[in-house]
Protein backbone atom coordinates (compact mmCIF):
# COMPACT_ATOMS: atom_id res chain seq x y z
CA UNK A 1 0.00 0.00 0.00
CA UNK A 2 2.73 2.45 0.86
CA UNK A 3 4.70 1.49 -2.10
CA UNK A 4 2.11 2.08 -4.11
CA UNK A 5 1.21 5.65 -2.41
CA UNK A 6 4.92 6.56 -2.98
CA UNK A 7 5.14 5.62 -6.90
CA UNK A 8 1.73 7.80 -7.42
CA UNK A 9 3.34 10.99 -6.10
CA UNK A 10 6.42 10.30 -7.75
CA UNK A 11 4.34 9.93 -10.99
CA UNK A 12 2.79 12.92 -10.17
CA UNK A 13 5.99 15.13 -9.37
CA UNK A 14 7.36 14.12 -12.72
CA UNK A 15 4.54 15.81 -14.42
CA UNK A 16 5.36 18.71 -12.14
CA UNK A 17 9.01 18.72 -13.81
CA UNK A 18 7.77 18.19 -16.84
CA UNK A 19 4.63 21.10 -17.08
CA UNK A 20 7.48 23.67 -15.22
CA UNK A 21 10.30 22.94 -17.99
CA UNK A 22 7.85 23.74 -20.69
CA UNK A 23 6.14 26.42 -18.68
CA UNK A 24 9.64 28.08 -17.94
CA UNK A 25 11.62 27.66 -20.86
CA UNK A 26 9.28 28.72 -23.62
CA UNK A 27 10.30 31.96 -23.50
CA UNK A 28 14.13 32.34 -24.21
CA UNK A 29 14.45 35.45 -22.15
CA UNK A 30 13.32 33.15 -18.94
CA UNK A 31 16.72 30.91 -20.16
CA UNK A 32 18.94 34.24 -20.41
CA UNK A 33 17.40 35.94 -17.20
CA UNK A 34 18.76 33.15 -14.94
CA UNK A 35 22.42 33.88 -16.10
CA UNK A 36 22.70 36.67 -13.89
CA UNK A 37 22.60 34.15 -11.43
CA UNK A 38 25.65 32.76 -12.30
CA UNK A 39 27.46 35.86 -12.93
CA UNK A 40 26.56 36.48 -9.09
CA UNK A 41 28.00 32.79 -8.49
CA UNK A 42 31.04 34.29 -10.27
CA UNK A 43 31.14 37.16 -7.85
CA UNK A 44 31.04 35.70 -4.68
CA UNK A 45 34.46 33.34 -5.99
CA UNK A 46 36.31 36.09 -7.13
CA UNK A 47 35.07 37.80 -3.34
CA UNK A 48 36.31 35.02 -1.65
CA UNK A 49 39.49 34.91 -3.48
CA UNK A 50 40.65 38.53 -2.68
CA UNK A 51 40.01 37.72 0.93
CA UNK A 52 42.03 34.49 0.79
CA UNK A 53 44.90 36.97 -0.48
CA UNK A 54 45.76 37.94 2.58
CA UNK A 55 44.92 35.53 4.99
CA UNK A 56 45.66 31.82 4.51
CA UNK A 57 42.98 30.05 6.29
CA UNK A 58 39.47 31.53 7.88
CA UNK A 59 38.31 28.73 10.80
CA UNK A 60 40.68 26.39 9.67
CA UNK A 61 39.31 26.68 5.76
CA UNK A 62 41.39 27.34 3.50
CA UNK A 63 40.81 28.59 -0.09
CA UNK A 64 40.17 25.21 -2.09
CA UNK A 65 38.00 24.11 1.15
CA UNK A 66 35.95 27.30 1.10
CA UNK A 67 35.37 26.99 -2.91
CA UNK A 68 33.91 23.28 -2.33
CA UNK A 69 31.79 24.85 0.46
CA UNK A 70 30.61 27.56 -1.94
CA UNK A 71 29.65 25.04 -4.42
CA UNK A 72 28.08 22.83 -2.14
CA UNK A 73 26.05 25.63 -1.02
CA UNK A 74 24.87 26.56 -4.50
CA UNK A 75 23.64 23.19 -5.41
CA UNK A 76 21.67 23.46 -1.89
CA UNK A 77 19.99 26.90 -2.57
CA UNK A 78 19.42 26.19 -6.43
CA UNK A 79 17.36 22.92 -5.14
CA UNK A 80 15.66 24.48 -2.25
CA UNK A 81 14.49 27.49 -4.22
CA UNK A 82 13.52 25.98 -7.43
CA UNK A 83 11.71 22.85 -5.59
CA UNK A 84 10.00 24.69 -2.46
CA UNK A 85 10.70 27.97 -2.44
CA UNK A 86 9.75 30.30 -5.08
CA UNK A 87 6.82 28.86 -6.81
CA UNK A 88 5.96 26.74 -3.42
CA UNK A 89 6.61 28.24 -0.14
CA UNK A 90 5.99 31.90 -1.17
CA UNK A 91 2.78 31.67 -2.50
CA UNK A 92 1.28 29.68 0.49
CA UNK A 93 -0.13 33.08 1.82
CA UNK A 94 -1.42 34.06 -1.32
CA UNK A 95 -3.74 30.19 -1.04
CA UNK A 96 -4.41 30.83 2.03
CA UNK A 97 -6.12 34.37 1.59
CA UNK A 98 -8.02 33.58 -1.27
CA UNK A 99 -9.15 30.57 -0.98
CA UNK A 100 -7.18 28.95 -3.63
CA UNK A 101 -6.59 26.69 -1.22
CA UNK A 102 -9.24 24.61 -1.30
CA UNK A 103 -8.66 23.81 -4.86
CA UNK A 104 -5.27 21.64 -3.87
CA UNK A 105 -6.94 20.38 -0.47
CA UNK A 106 -9.84 18.73 -2.85
CA UNK A 107 -7.49 16.79 -5.13
CA UNK A 108 -6.62 13.17 -4.03
CA UNK A 109 -3.12 13.31 -3.55
CA UNK A 110 -1.41 14.60 0.22
CA UNK A 111 -1.76 18.33 0.28
CA UNK A 112 1.08 19.23 2.18
CA UNK A 113 3.11 17.41 -1.00
CA UNK A 114 0.99 19.26 -3.35
CA UNK A 115 1.49 22.68 -1.78
CA UNK A 116 4.93 21.92 -1.45
CA UNK A 117 6.01 20.83 -4.71
CA UNK A 118 3.15 21.80 -7.39
CA UNK A 119 5.33 24.96 -9.41
CA UNK A 120 9.16 23.69 -9.86
CA UNK A 121 11.23 26.65 -10.88
CA UNK A 122 13.64 25.05 -13.40
CA UNK A 123 15.75 27.62 -14.58
CA UNK A 124 17.59 27.64 -11.55
CA UNK A 125 18.75 24.44 -11.99
CA UNK A 126 20.97 25.81 -14.50
CA UNK A 127 23.32 27.46 -11.32
CA UNK A 128 24.00 23.32 -10.28
CA UNK A 129 26.57 23.38 -13.44
CA UNK A 130 28.80 26.24 -12.68
CA UNK A 131 28.59 24.99 -8.88
CA UNK A 132 29.95 21.29 -9.65
CA UNK A 133 32.49 22.68 -11.67
CA UNK A 134 33.97 25.02 -8.44
CA UNK A 135 33.86 21.77 -6.52
CA UNK A 136 35.57 19.88 -8.88
CA UNK A 137 37.98 23.10 -8.91
CA UNK A 138 38.71 22.64 -4.90
CA UNK A 139 39.37 19.51 -5.47
CA UNK A 140 41.80 19.93 -7.90
CA UNK A 141 43.69 22.57 -5.60
CA UNK A 142 43.17 20.07 -2.80
CA UNK A 143 45.32 17.56 -5.11
CA UNK A 144 42.99 14.99 -3.77
CA UNK A 145 40.65 12.59 -5.47
CA UNK A 146 37.06 12.19 -4.17
CA UNK A 147 36.90 9.38 -2.27
CA UNK A 148 33.51 7.14 -3.18
CA UNK A 149 32.21 6.35 0.29
CA UNK A 150 32.71 10.17 1.50
CA UNK A 151 30.82 11.03 -1.99
CA UNK A 152 27.62 8.76 -1.11
CA UNK A 153 27.83 9.30 2.91
CA UNK A 154 27.41 13.15 1.01
CA UNK A 155 25.19 12.67 -1.20
CA UNK A 156 22.85 11.04 1.25
CA UNK A 157 23.27 13.68 3.93
CA UNK A 158 22.71 16.60 1.38
CA UNK A 159 19.52 15.04 1.31
CA UNK A 160 18.46 14.91 4.57
CA UNK A 161 20.04 18.21 4.88
CA UNK A 162 17.72 19.63 2.31
CA UNK A 163 14.48 17.95 4.09
CA UNK A 164 15.66 19.21 7.64
CA UNK A 165 15.89 23.02 5.56
CA UNK A 166 12.33 22.27 3.86
CA UNK A 167 10.99 21.02 7.22
CA UNK A 168 12.33 24.69 9.17
CA UNK A 169 11.30 26.60 6.28
CA UNK A 170 7.64 25.06 5.81
CA UNK A 171 6.81 25.34 9.65
CA UNK A 172 7.57 28.87 9.75
CA UNK A 173 5.37 29.73 6.70
CA UNK A 174 1.90 28.32 7.78
CA UNK A 175 2.15 29.99 10.49
CA UNK A 176 0.13 32.24 8.20
CA UNK A 177 -2.79 30.50 8.59
CA UNK A 178 -2.48 32.42 12.19
CA UNK A 179 -1.71 35.57 11.15
CA UNK A 180 -3.35 38.09 9.40
CA UNK A 181 -1.47 39.47 5.94
CA UNK A 182 1.98 38.15 6.76
CA UNK A 183 3.20 38.41 3.06
CA UNK A 184 6.71 38.35 3.95
CA UNK A 185 6.31 35.71 6.43
CA UNK A 186 8.19 32.81 3.78
CA UNK A 187 11.10 35.38 3.54
CA UNK A 188 12.11 35.25 7.24
CA UNK A 189 13.49 31.56 7.27
CA UNK A 190 15.19 32.49 3.91
CA UNK A 191 17.33 35.26 5.88
CA UNK A 192 18.68 32.66 8.34
CA UNK A 193 19.31 29.70 6.31
CA UNK A 194 21.38 31.02 3.75
CA UNK A 195 23.02 33.18 5.60
CA UNK A 196 24.25 30.68 8.25
CA UNK A 197 24.14 27.98 5.19
CA UNK A 198 26.63 29.56 3.36
CA UNK A 199 29.50 30.10 6.15
CA UNK A 200 31.53 27.02 7.58
CA UNK A 201 29.61 26.57 11.04
CA UNK A 202 33.30 26.79 12.85
CA UNK A 203 32.49 30.58 12.87
CA UNK A 204 30.03 30.32 15.14
CA UNK A 205 31.17 29.65 18.75
CA UNK A 206 29.91 28.35 22.16
CA UNK A 207 26.15 28.55 21.89
CA UNK A 208 25.47 29.89 18.96
CA UNK A 209 27.40 26.97 17.47
CA UNK A 210 25.31 24.36 19.41
CA UNK A 211 22.26 25.95 18.33
CA UNK A 212 22.83 25.68 14.75
CA UNK A 213 24.21 21.84 14.98
CA UNK A 214 20.75 20.75 17.35
CA UNK A 215 18.56 23.07 17.89
CA UNK A 216 18.30 24.73 14.41
CA UNK A 217 20.61 22.04 12.40
CA UNK A 218 21.64 24.24 9.98
CA UNK A 219 24.93 23.12 10.14
CA UNK A 220 23.59 19.64 8.54
CA UNK A 221 22.31 21.89 5.27
CA UNK A 222 25.93 22.52 3.84
CA UNK A 223 28.78 23.07 6.16
CA UNK A 224 28.35 18.84 7.94
CA UNK A 225 27.66 17.72 3.89
CA UNK A 226 31.01 19.32 2.67
CA UNK A 227 33.32 18.18 5.67
CA UNK A 228 32.16 14.58 4.74
CA UNK A 229 32.98 15.13 1.48
CA UNK A 230 36.24 16.51 2.16
CA UNK A 231 36.45 13.51 4.93
CA UNK A 232 36.89 15.74 7.78
CA UNK A 233 33.63 14.55 9.46
CA UNK A 234 32.78 11.54 10.99
CA UNK A 235 29.90 9.76 9.18
CA UNK A 236 27.89 9.23 12.31
CA UNK A 237 26.95 12.17 11.48
CA UNK A 238 25.24 11.11 8.62
CA UNK A 239 23.08 9.00 10.70
CA UNK A 240 22.07 12.21 12.98
CA UNK A 241 21.11 14.22 9.93
CA UNK A 242 19.02 10.92 8.69
CA UNK A 243 17.22 11.24 12.35
CA UNK A 244 16.57 14.71 12.39
CA UNK A 245 15.36 15.06 9.09
CA UNK A 246 12.31 12.13 10.10
CA UNK A 247 12.02 14.07 13.59
CA UNK A 248 11.36 18.14 11.02
CA UNK A 249 9.34 16.64 8.98
CA UNK A 250 7.07 14.72 10.78
CA UNK A 251 6.53 18.14 13.04
CA UNK A 252 5.89 20.00 9.79
CA UNK A 253 3.27 17.24 8.78
CA UNK A 254 1.72 17.71 12.22
CA UNK A 255 1.33 21.04 12.08
CA UNK A 256 0.66 21.55 8.61
CA UNK A 257 -2.70 19.24 10.33
CA UNK A 258 -2.86 21.28 12.86
CA UNK A 259 -3.15 24.74 10.84
CA UNK A 260 -5.79 23.12 8.40
CA UNK A 261 -7.78 22.62 11.36
CA UNK A 262 -8.01 26.65 11.92
CA UNK A 263 -8.30 27.38 8.21
CA UNK A 264 -11.43 29.30 6.82
CA UNK A 265 -11.75 28.29 2.78
CA UNK A 266 -13.40 30.46 0.89
CA UNK A 267 -16.67 28.56 1.26
CA UNK A 268 -17.09 28.38 4.64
Amino acid sequence: MMLGVIKHHLKIFIKFIQFSFIQHFAFRFNFYGYLIDIGWLLFSIAFIKIFYLNVPEIVGWNYWEMLVLLGVFWIFQALIYGLVVIGNCRKIPQLVWTGELDGILLKPINSQFNVSLRIIWTPIFLNIIPAIWFIYLGFSGLKQPADLINVFCFILMSVFGFLIAYGLWFIITIFVFFLERADNLPYLPQAVIDNVSQYPIDIFKGKTKFIFIWFIPLAFVVSFPTQVLLGQLSKIYVIYAGWLAIIILYLSSLFWNFALKHYSSASS
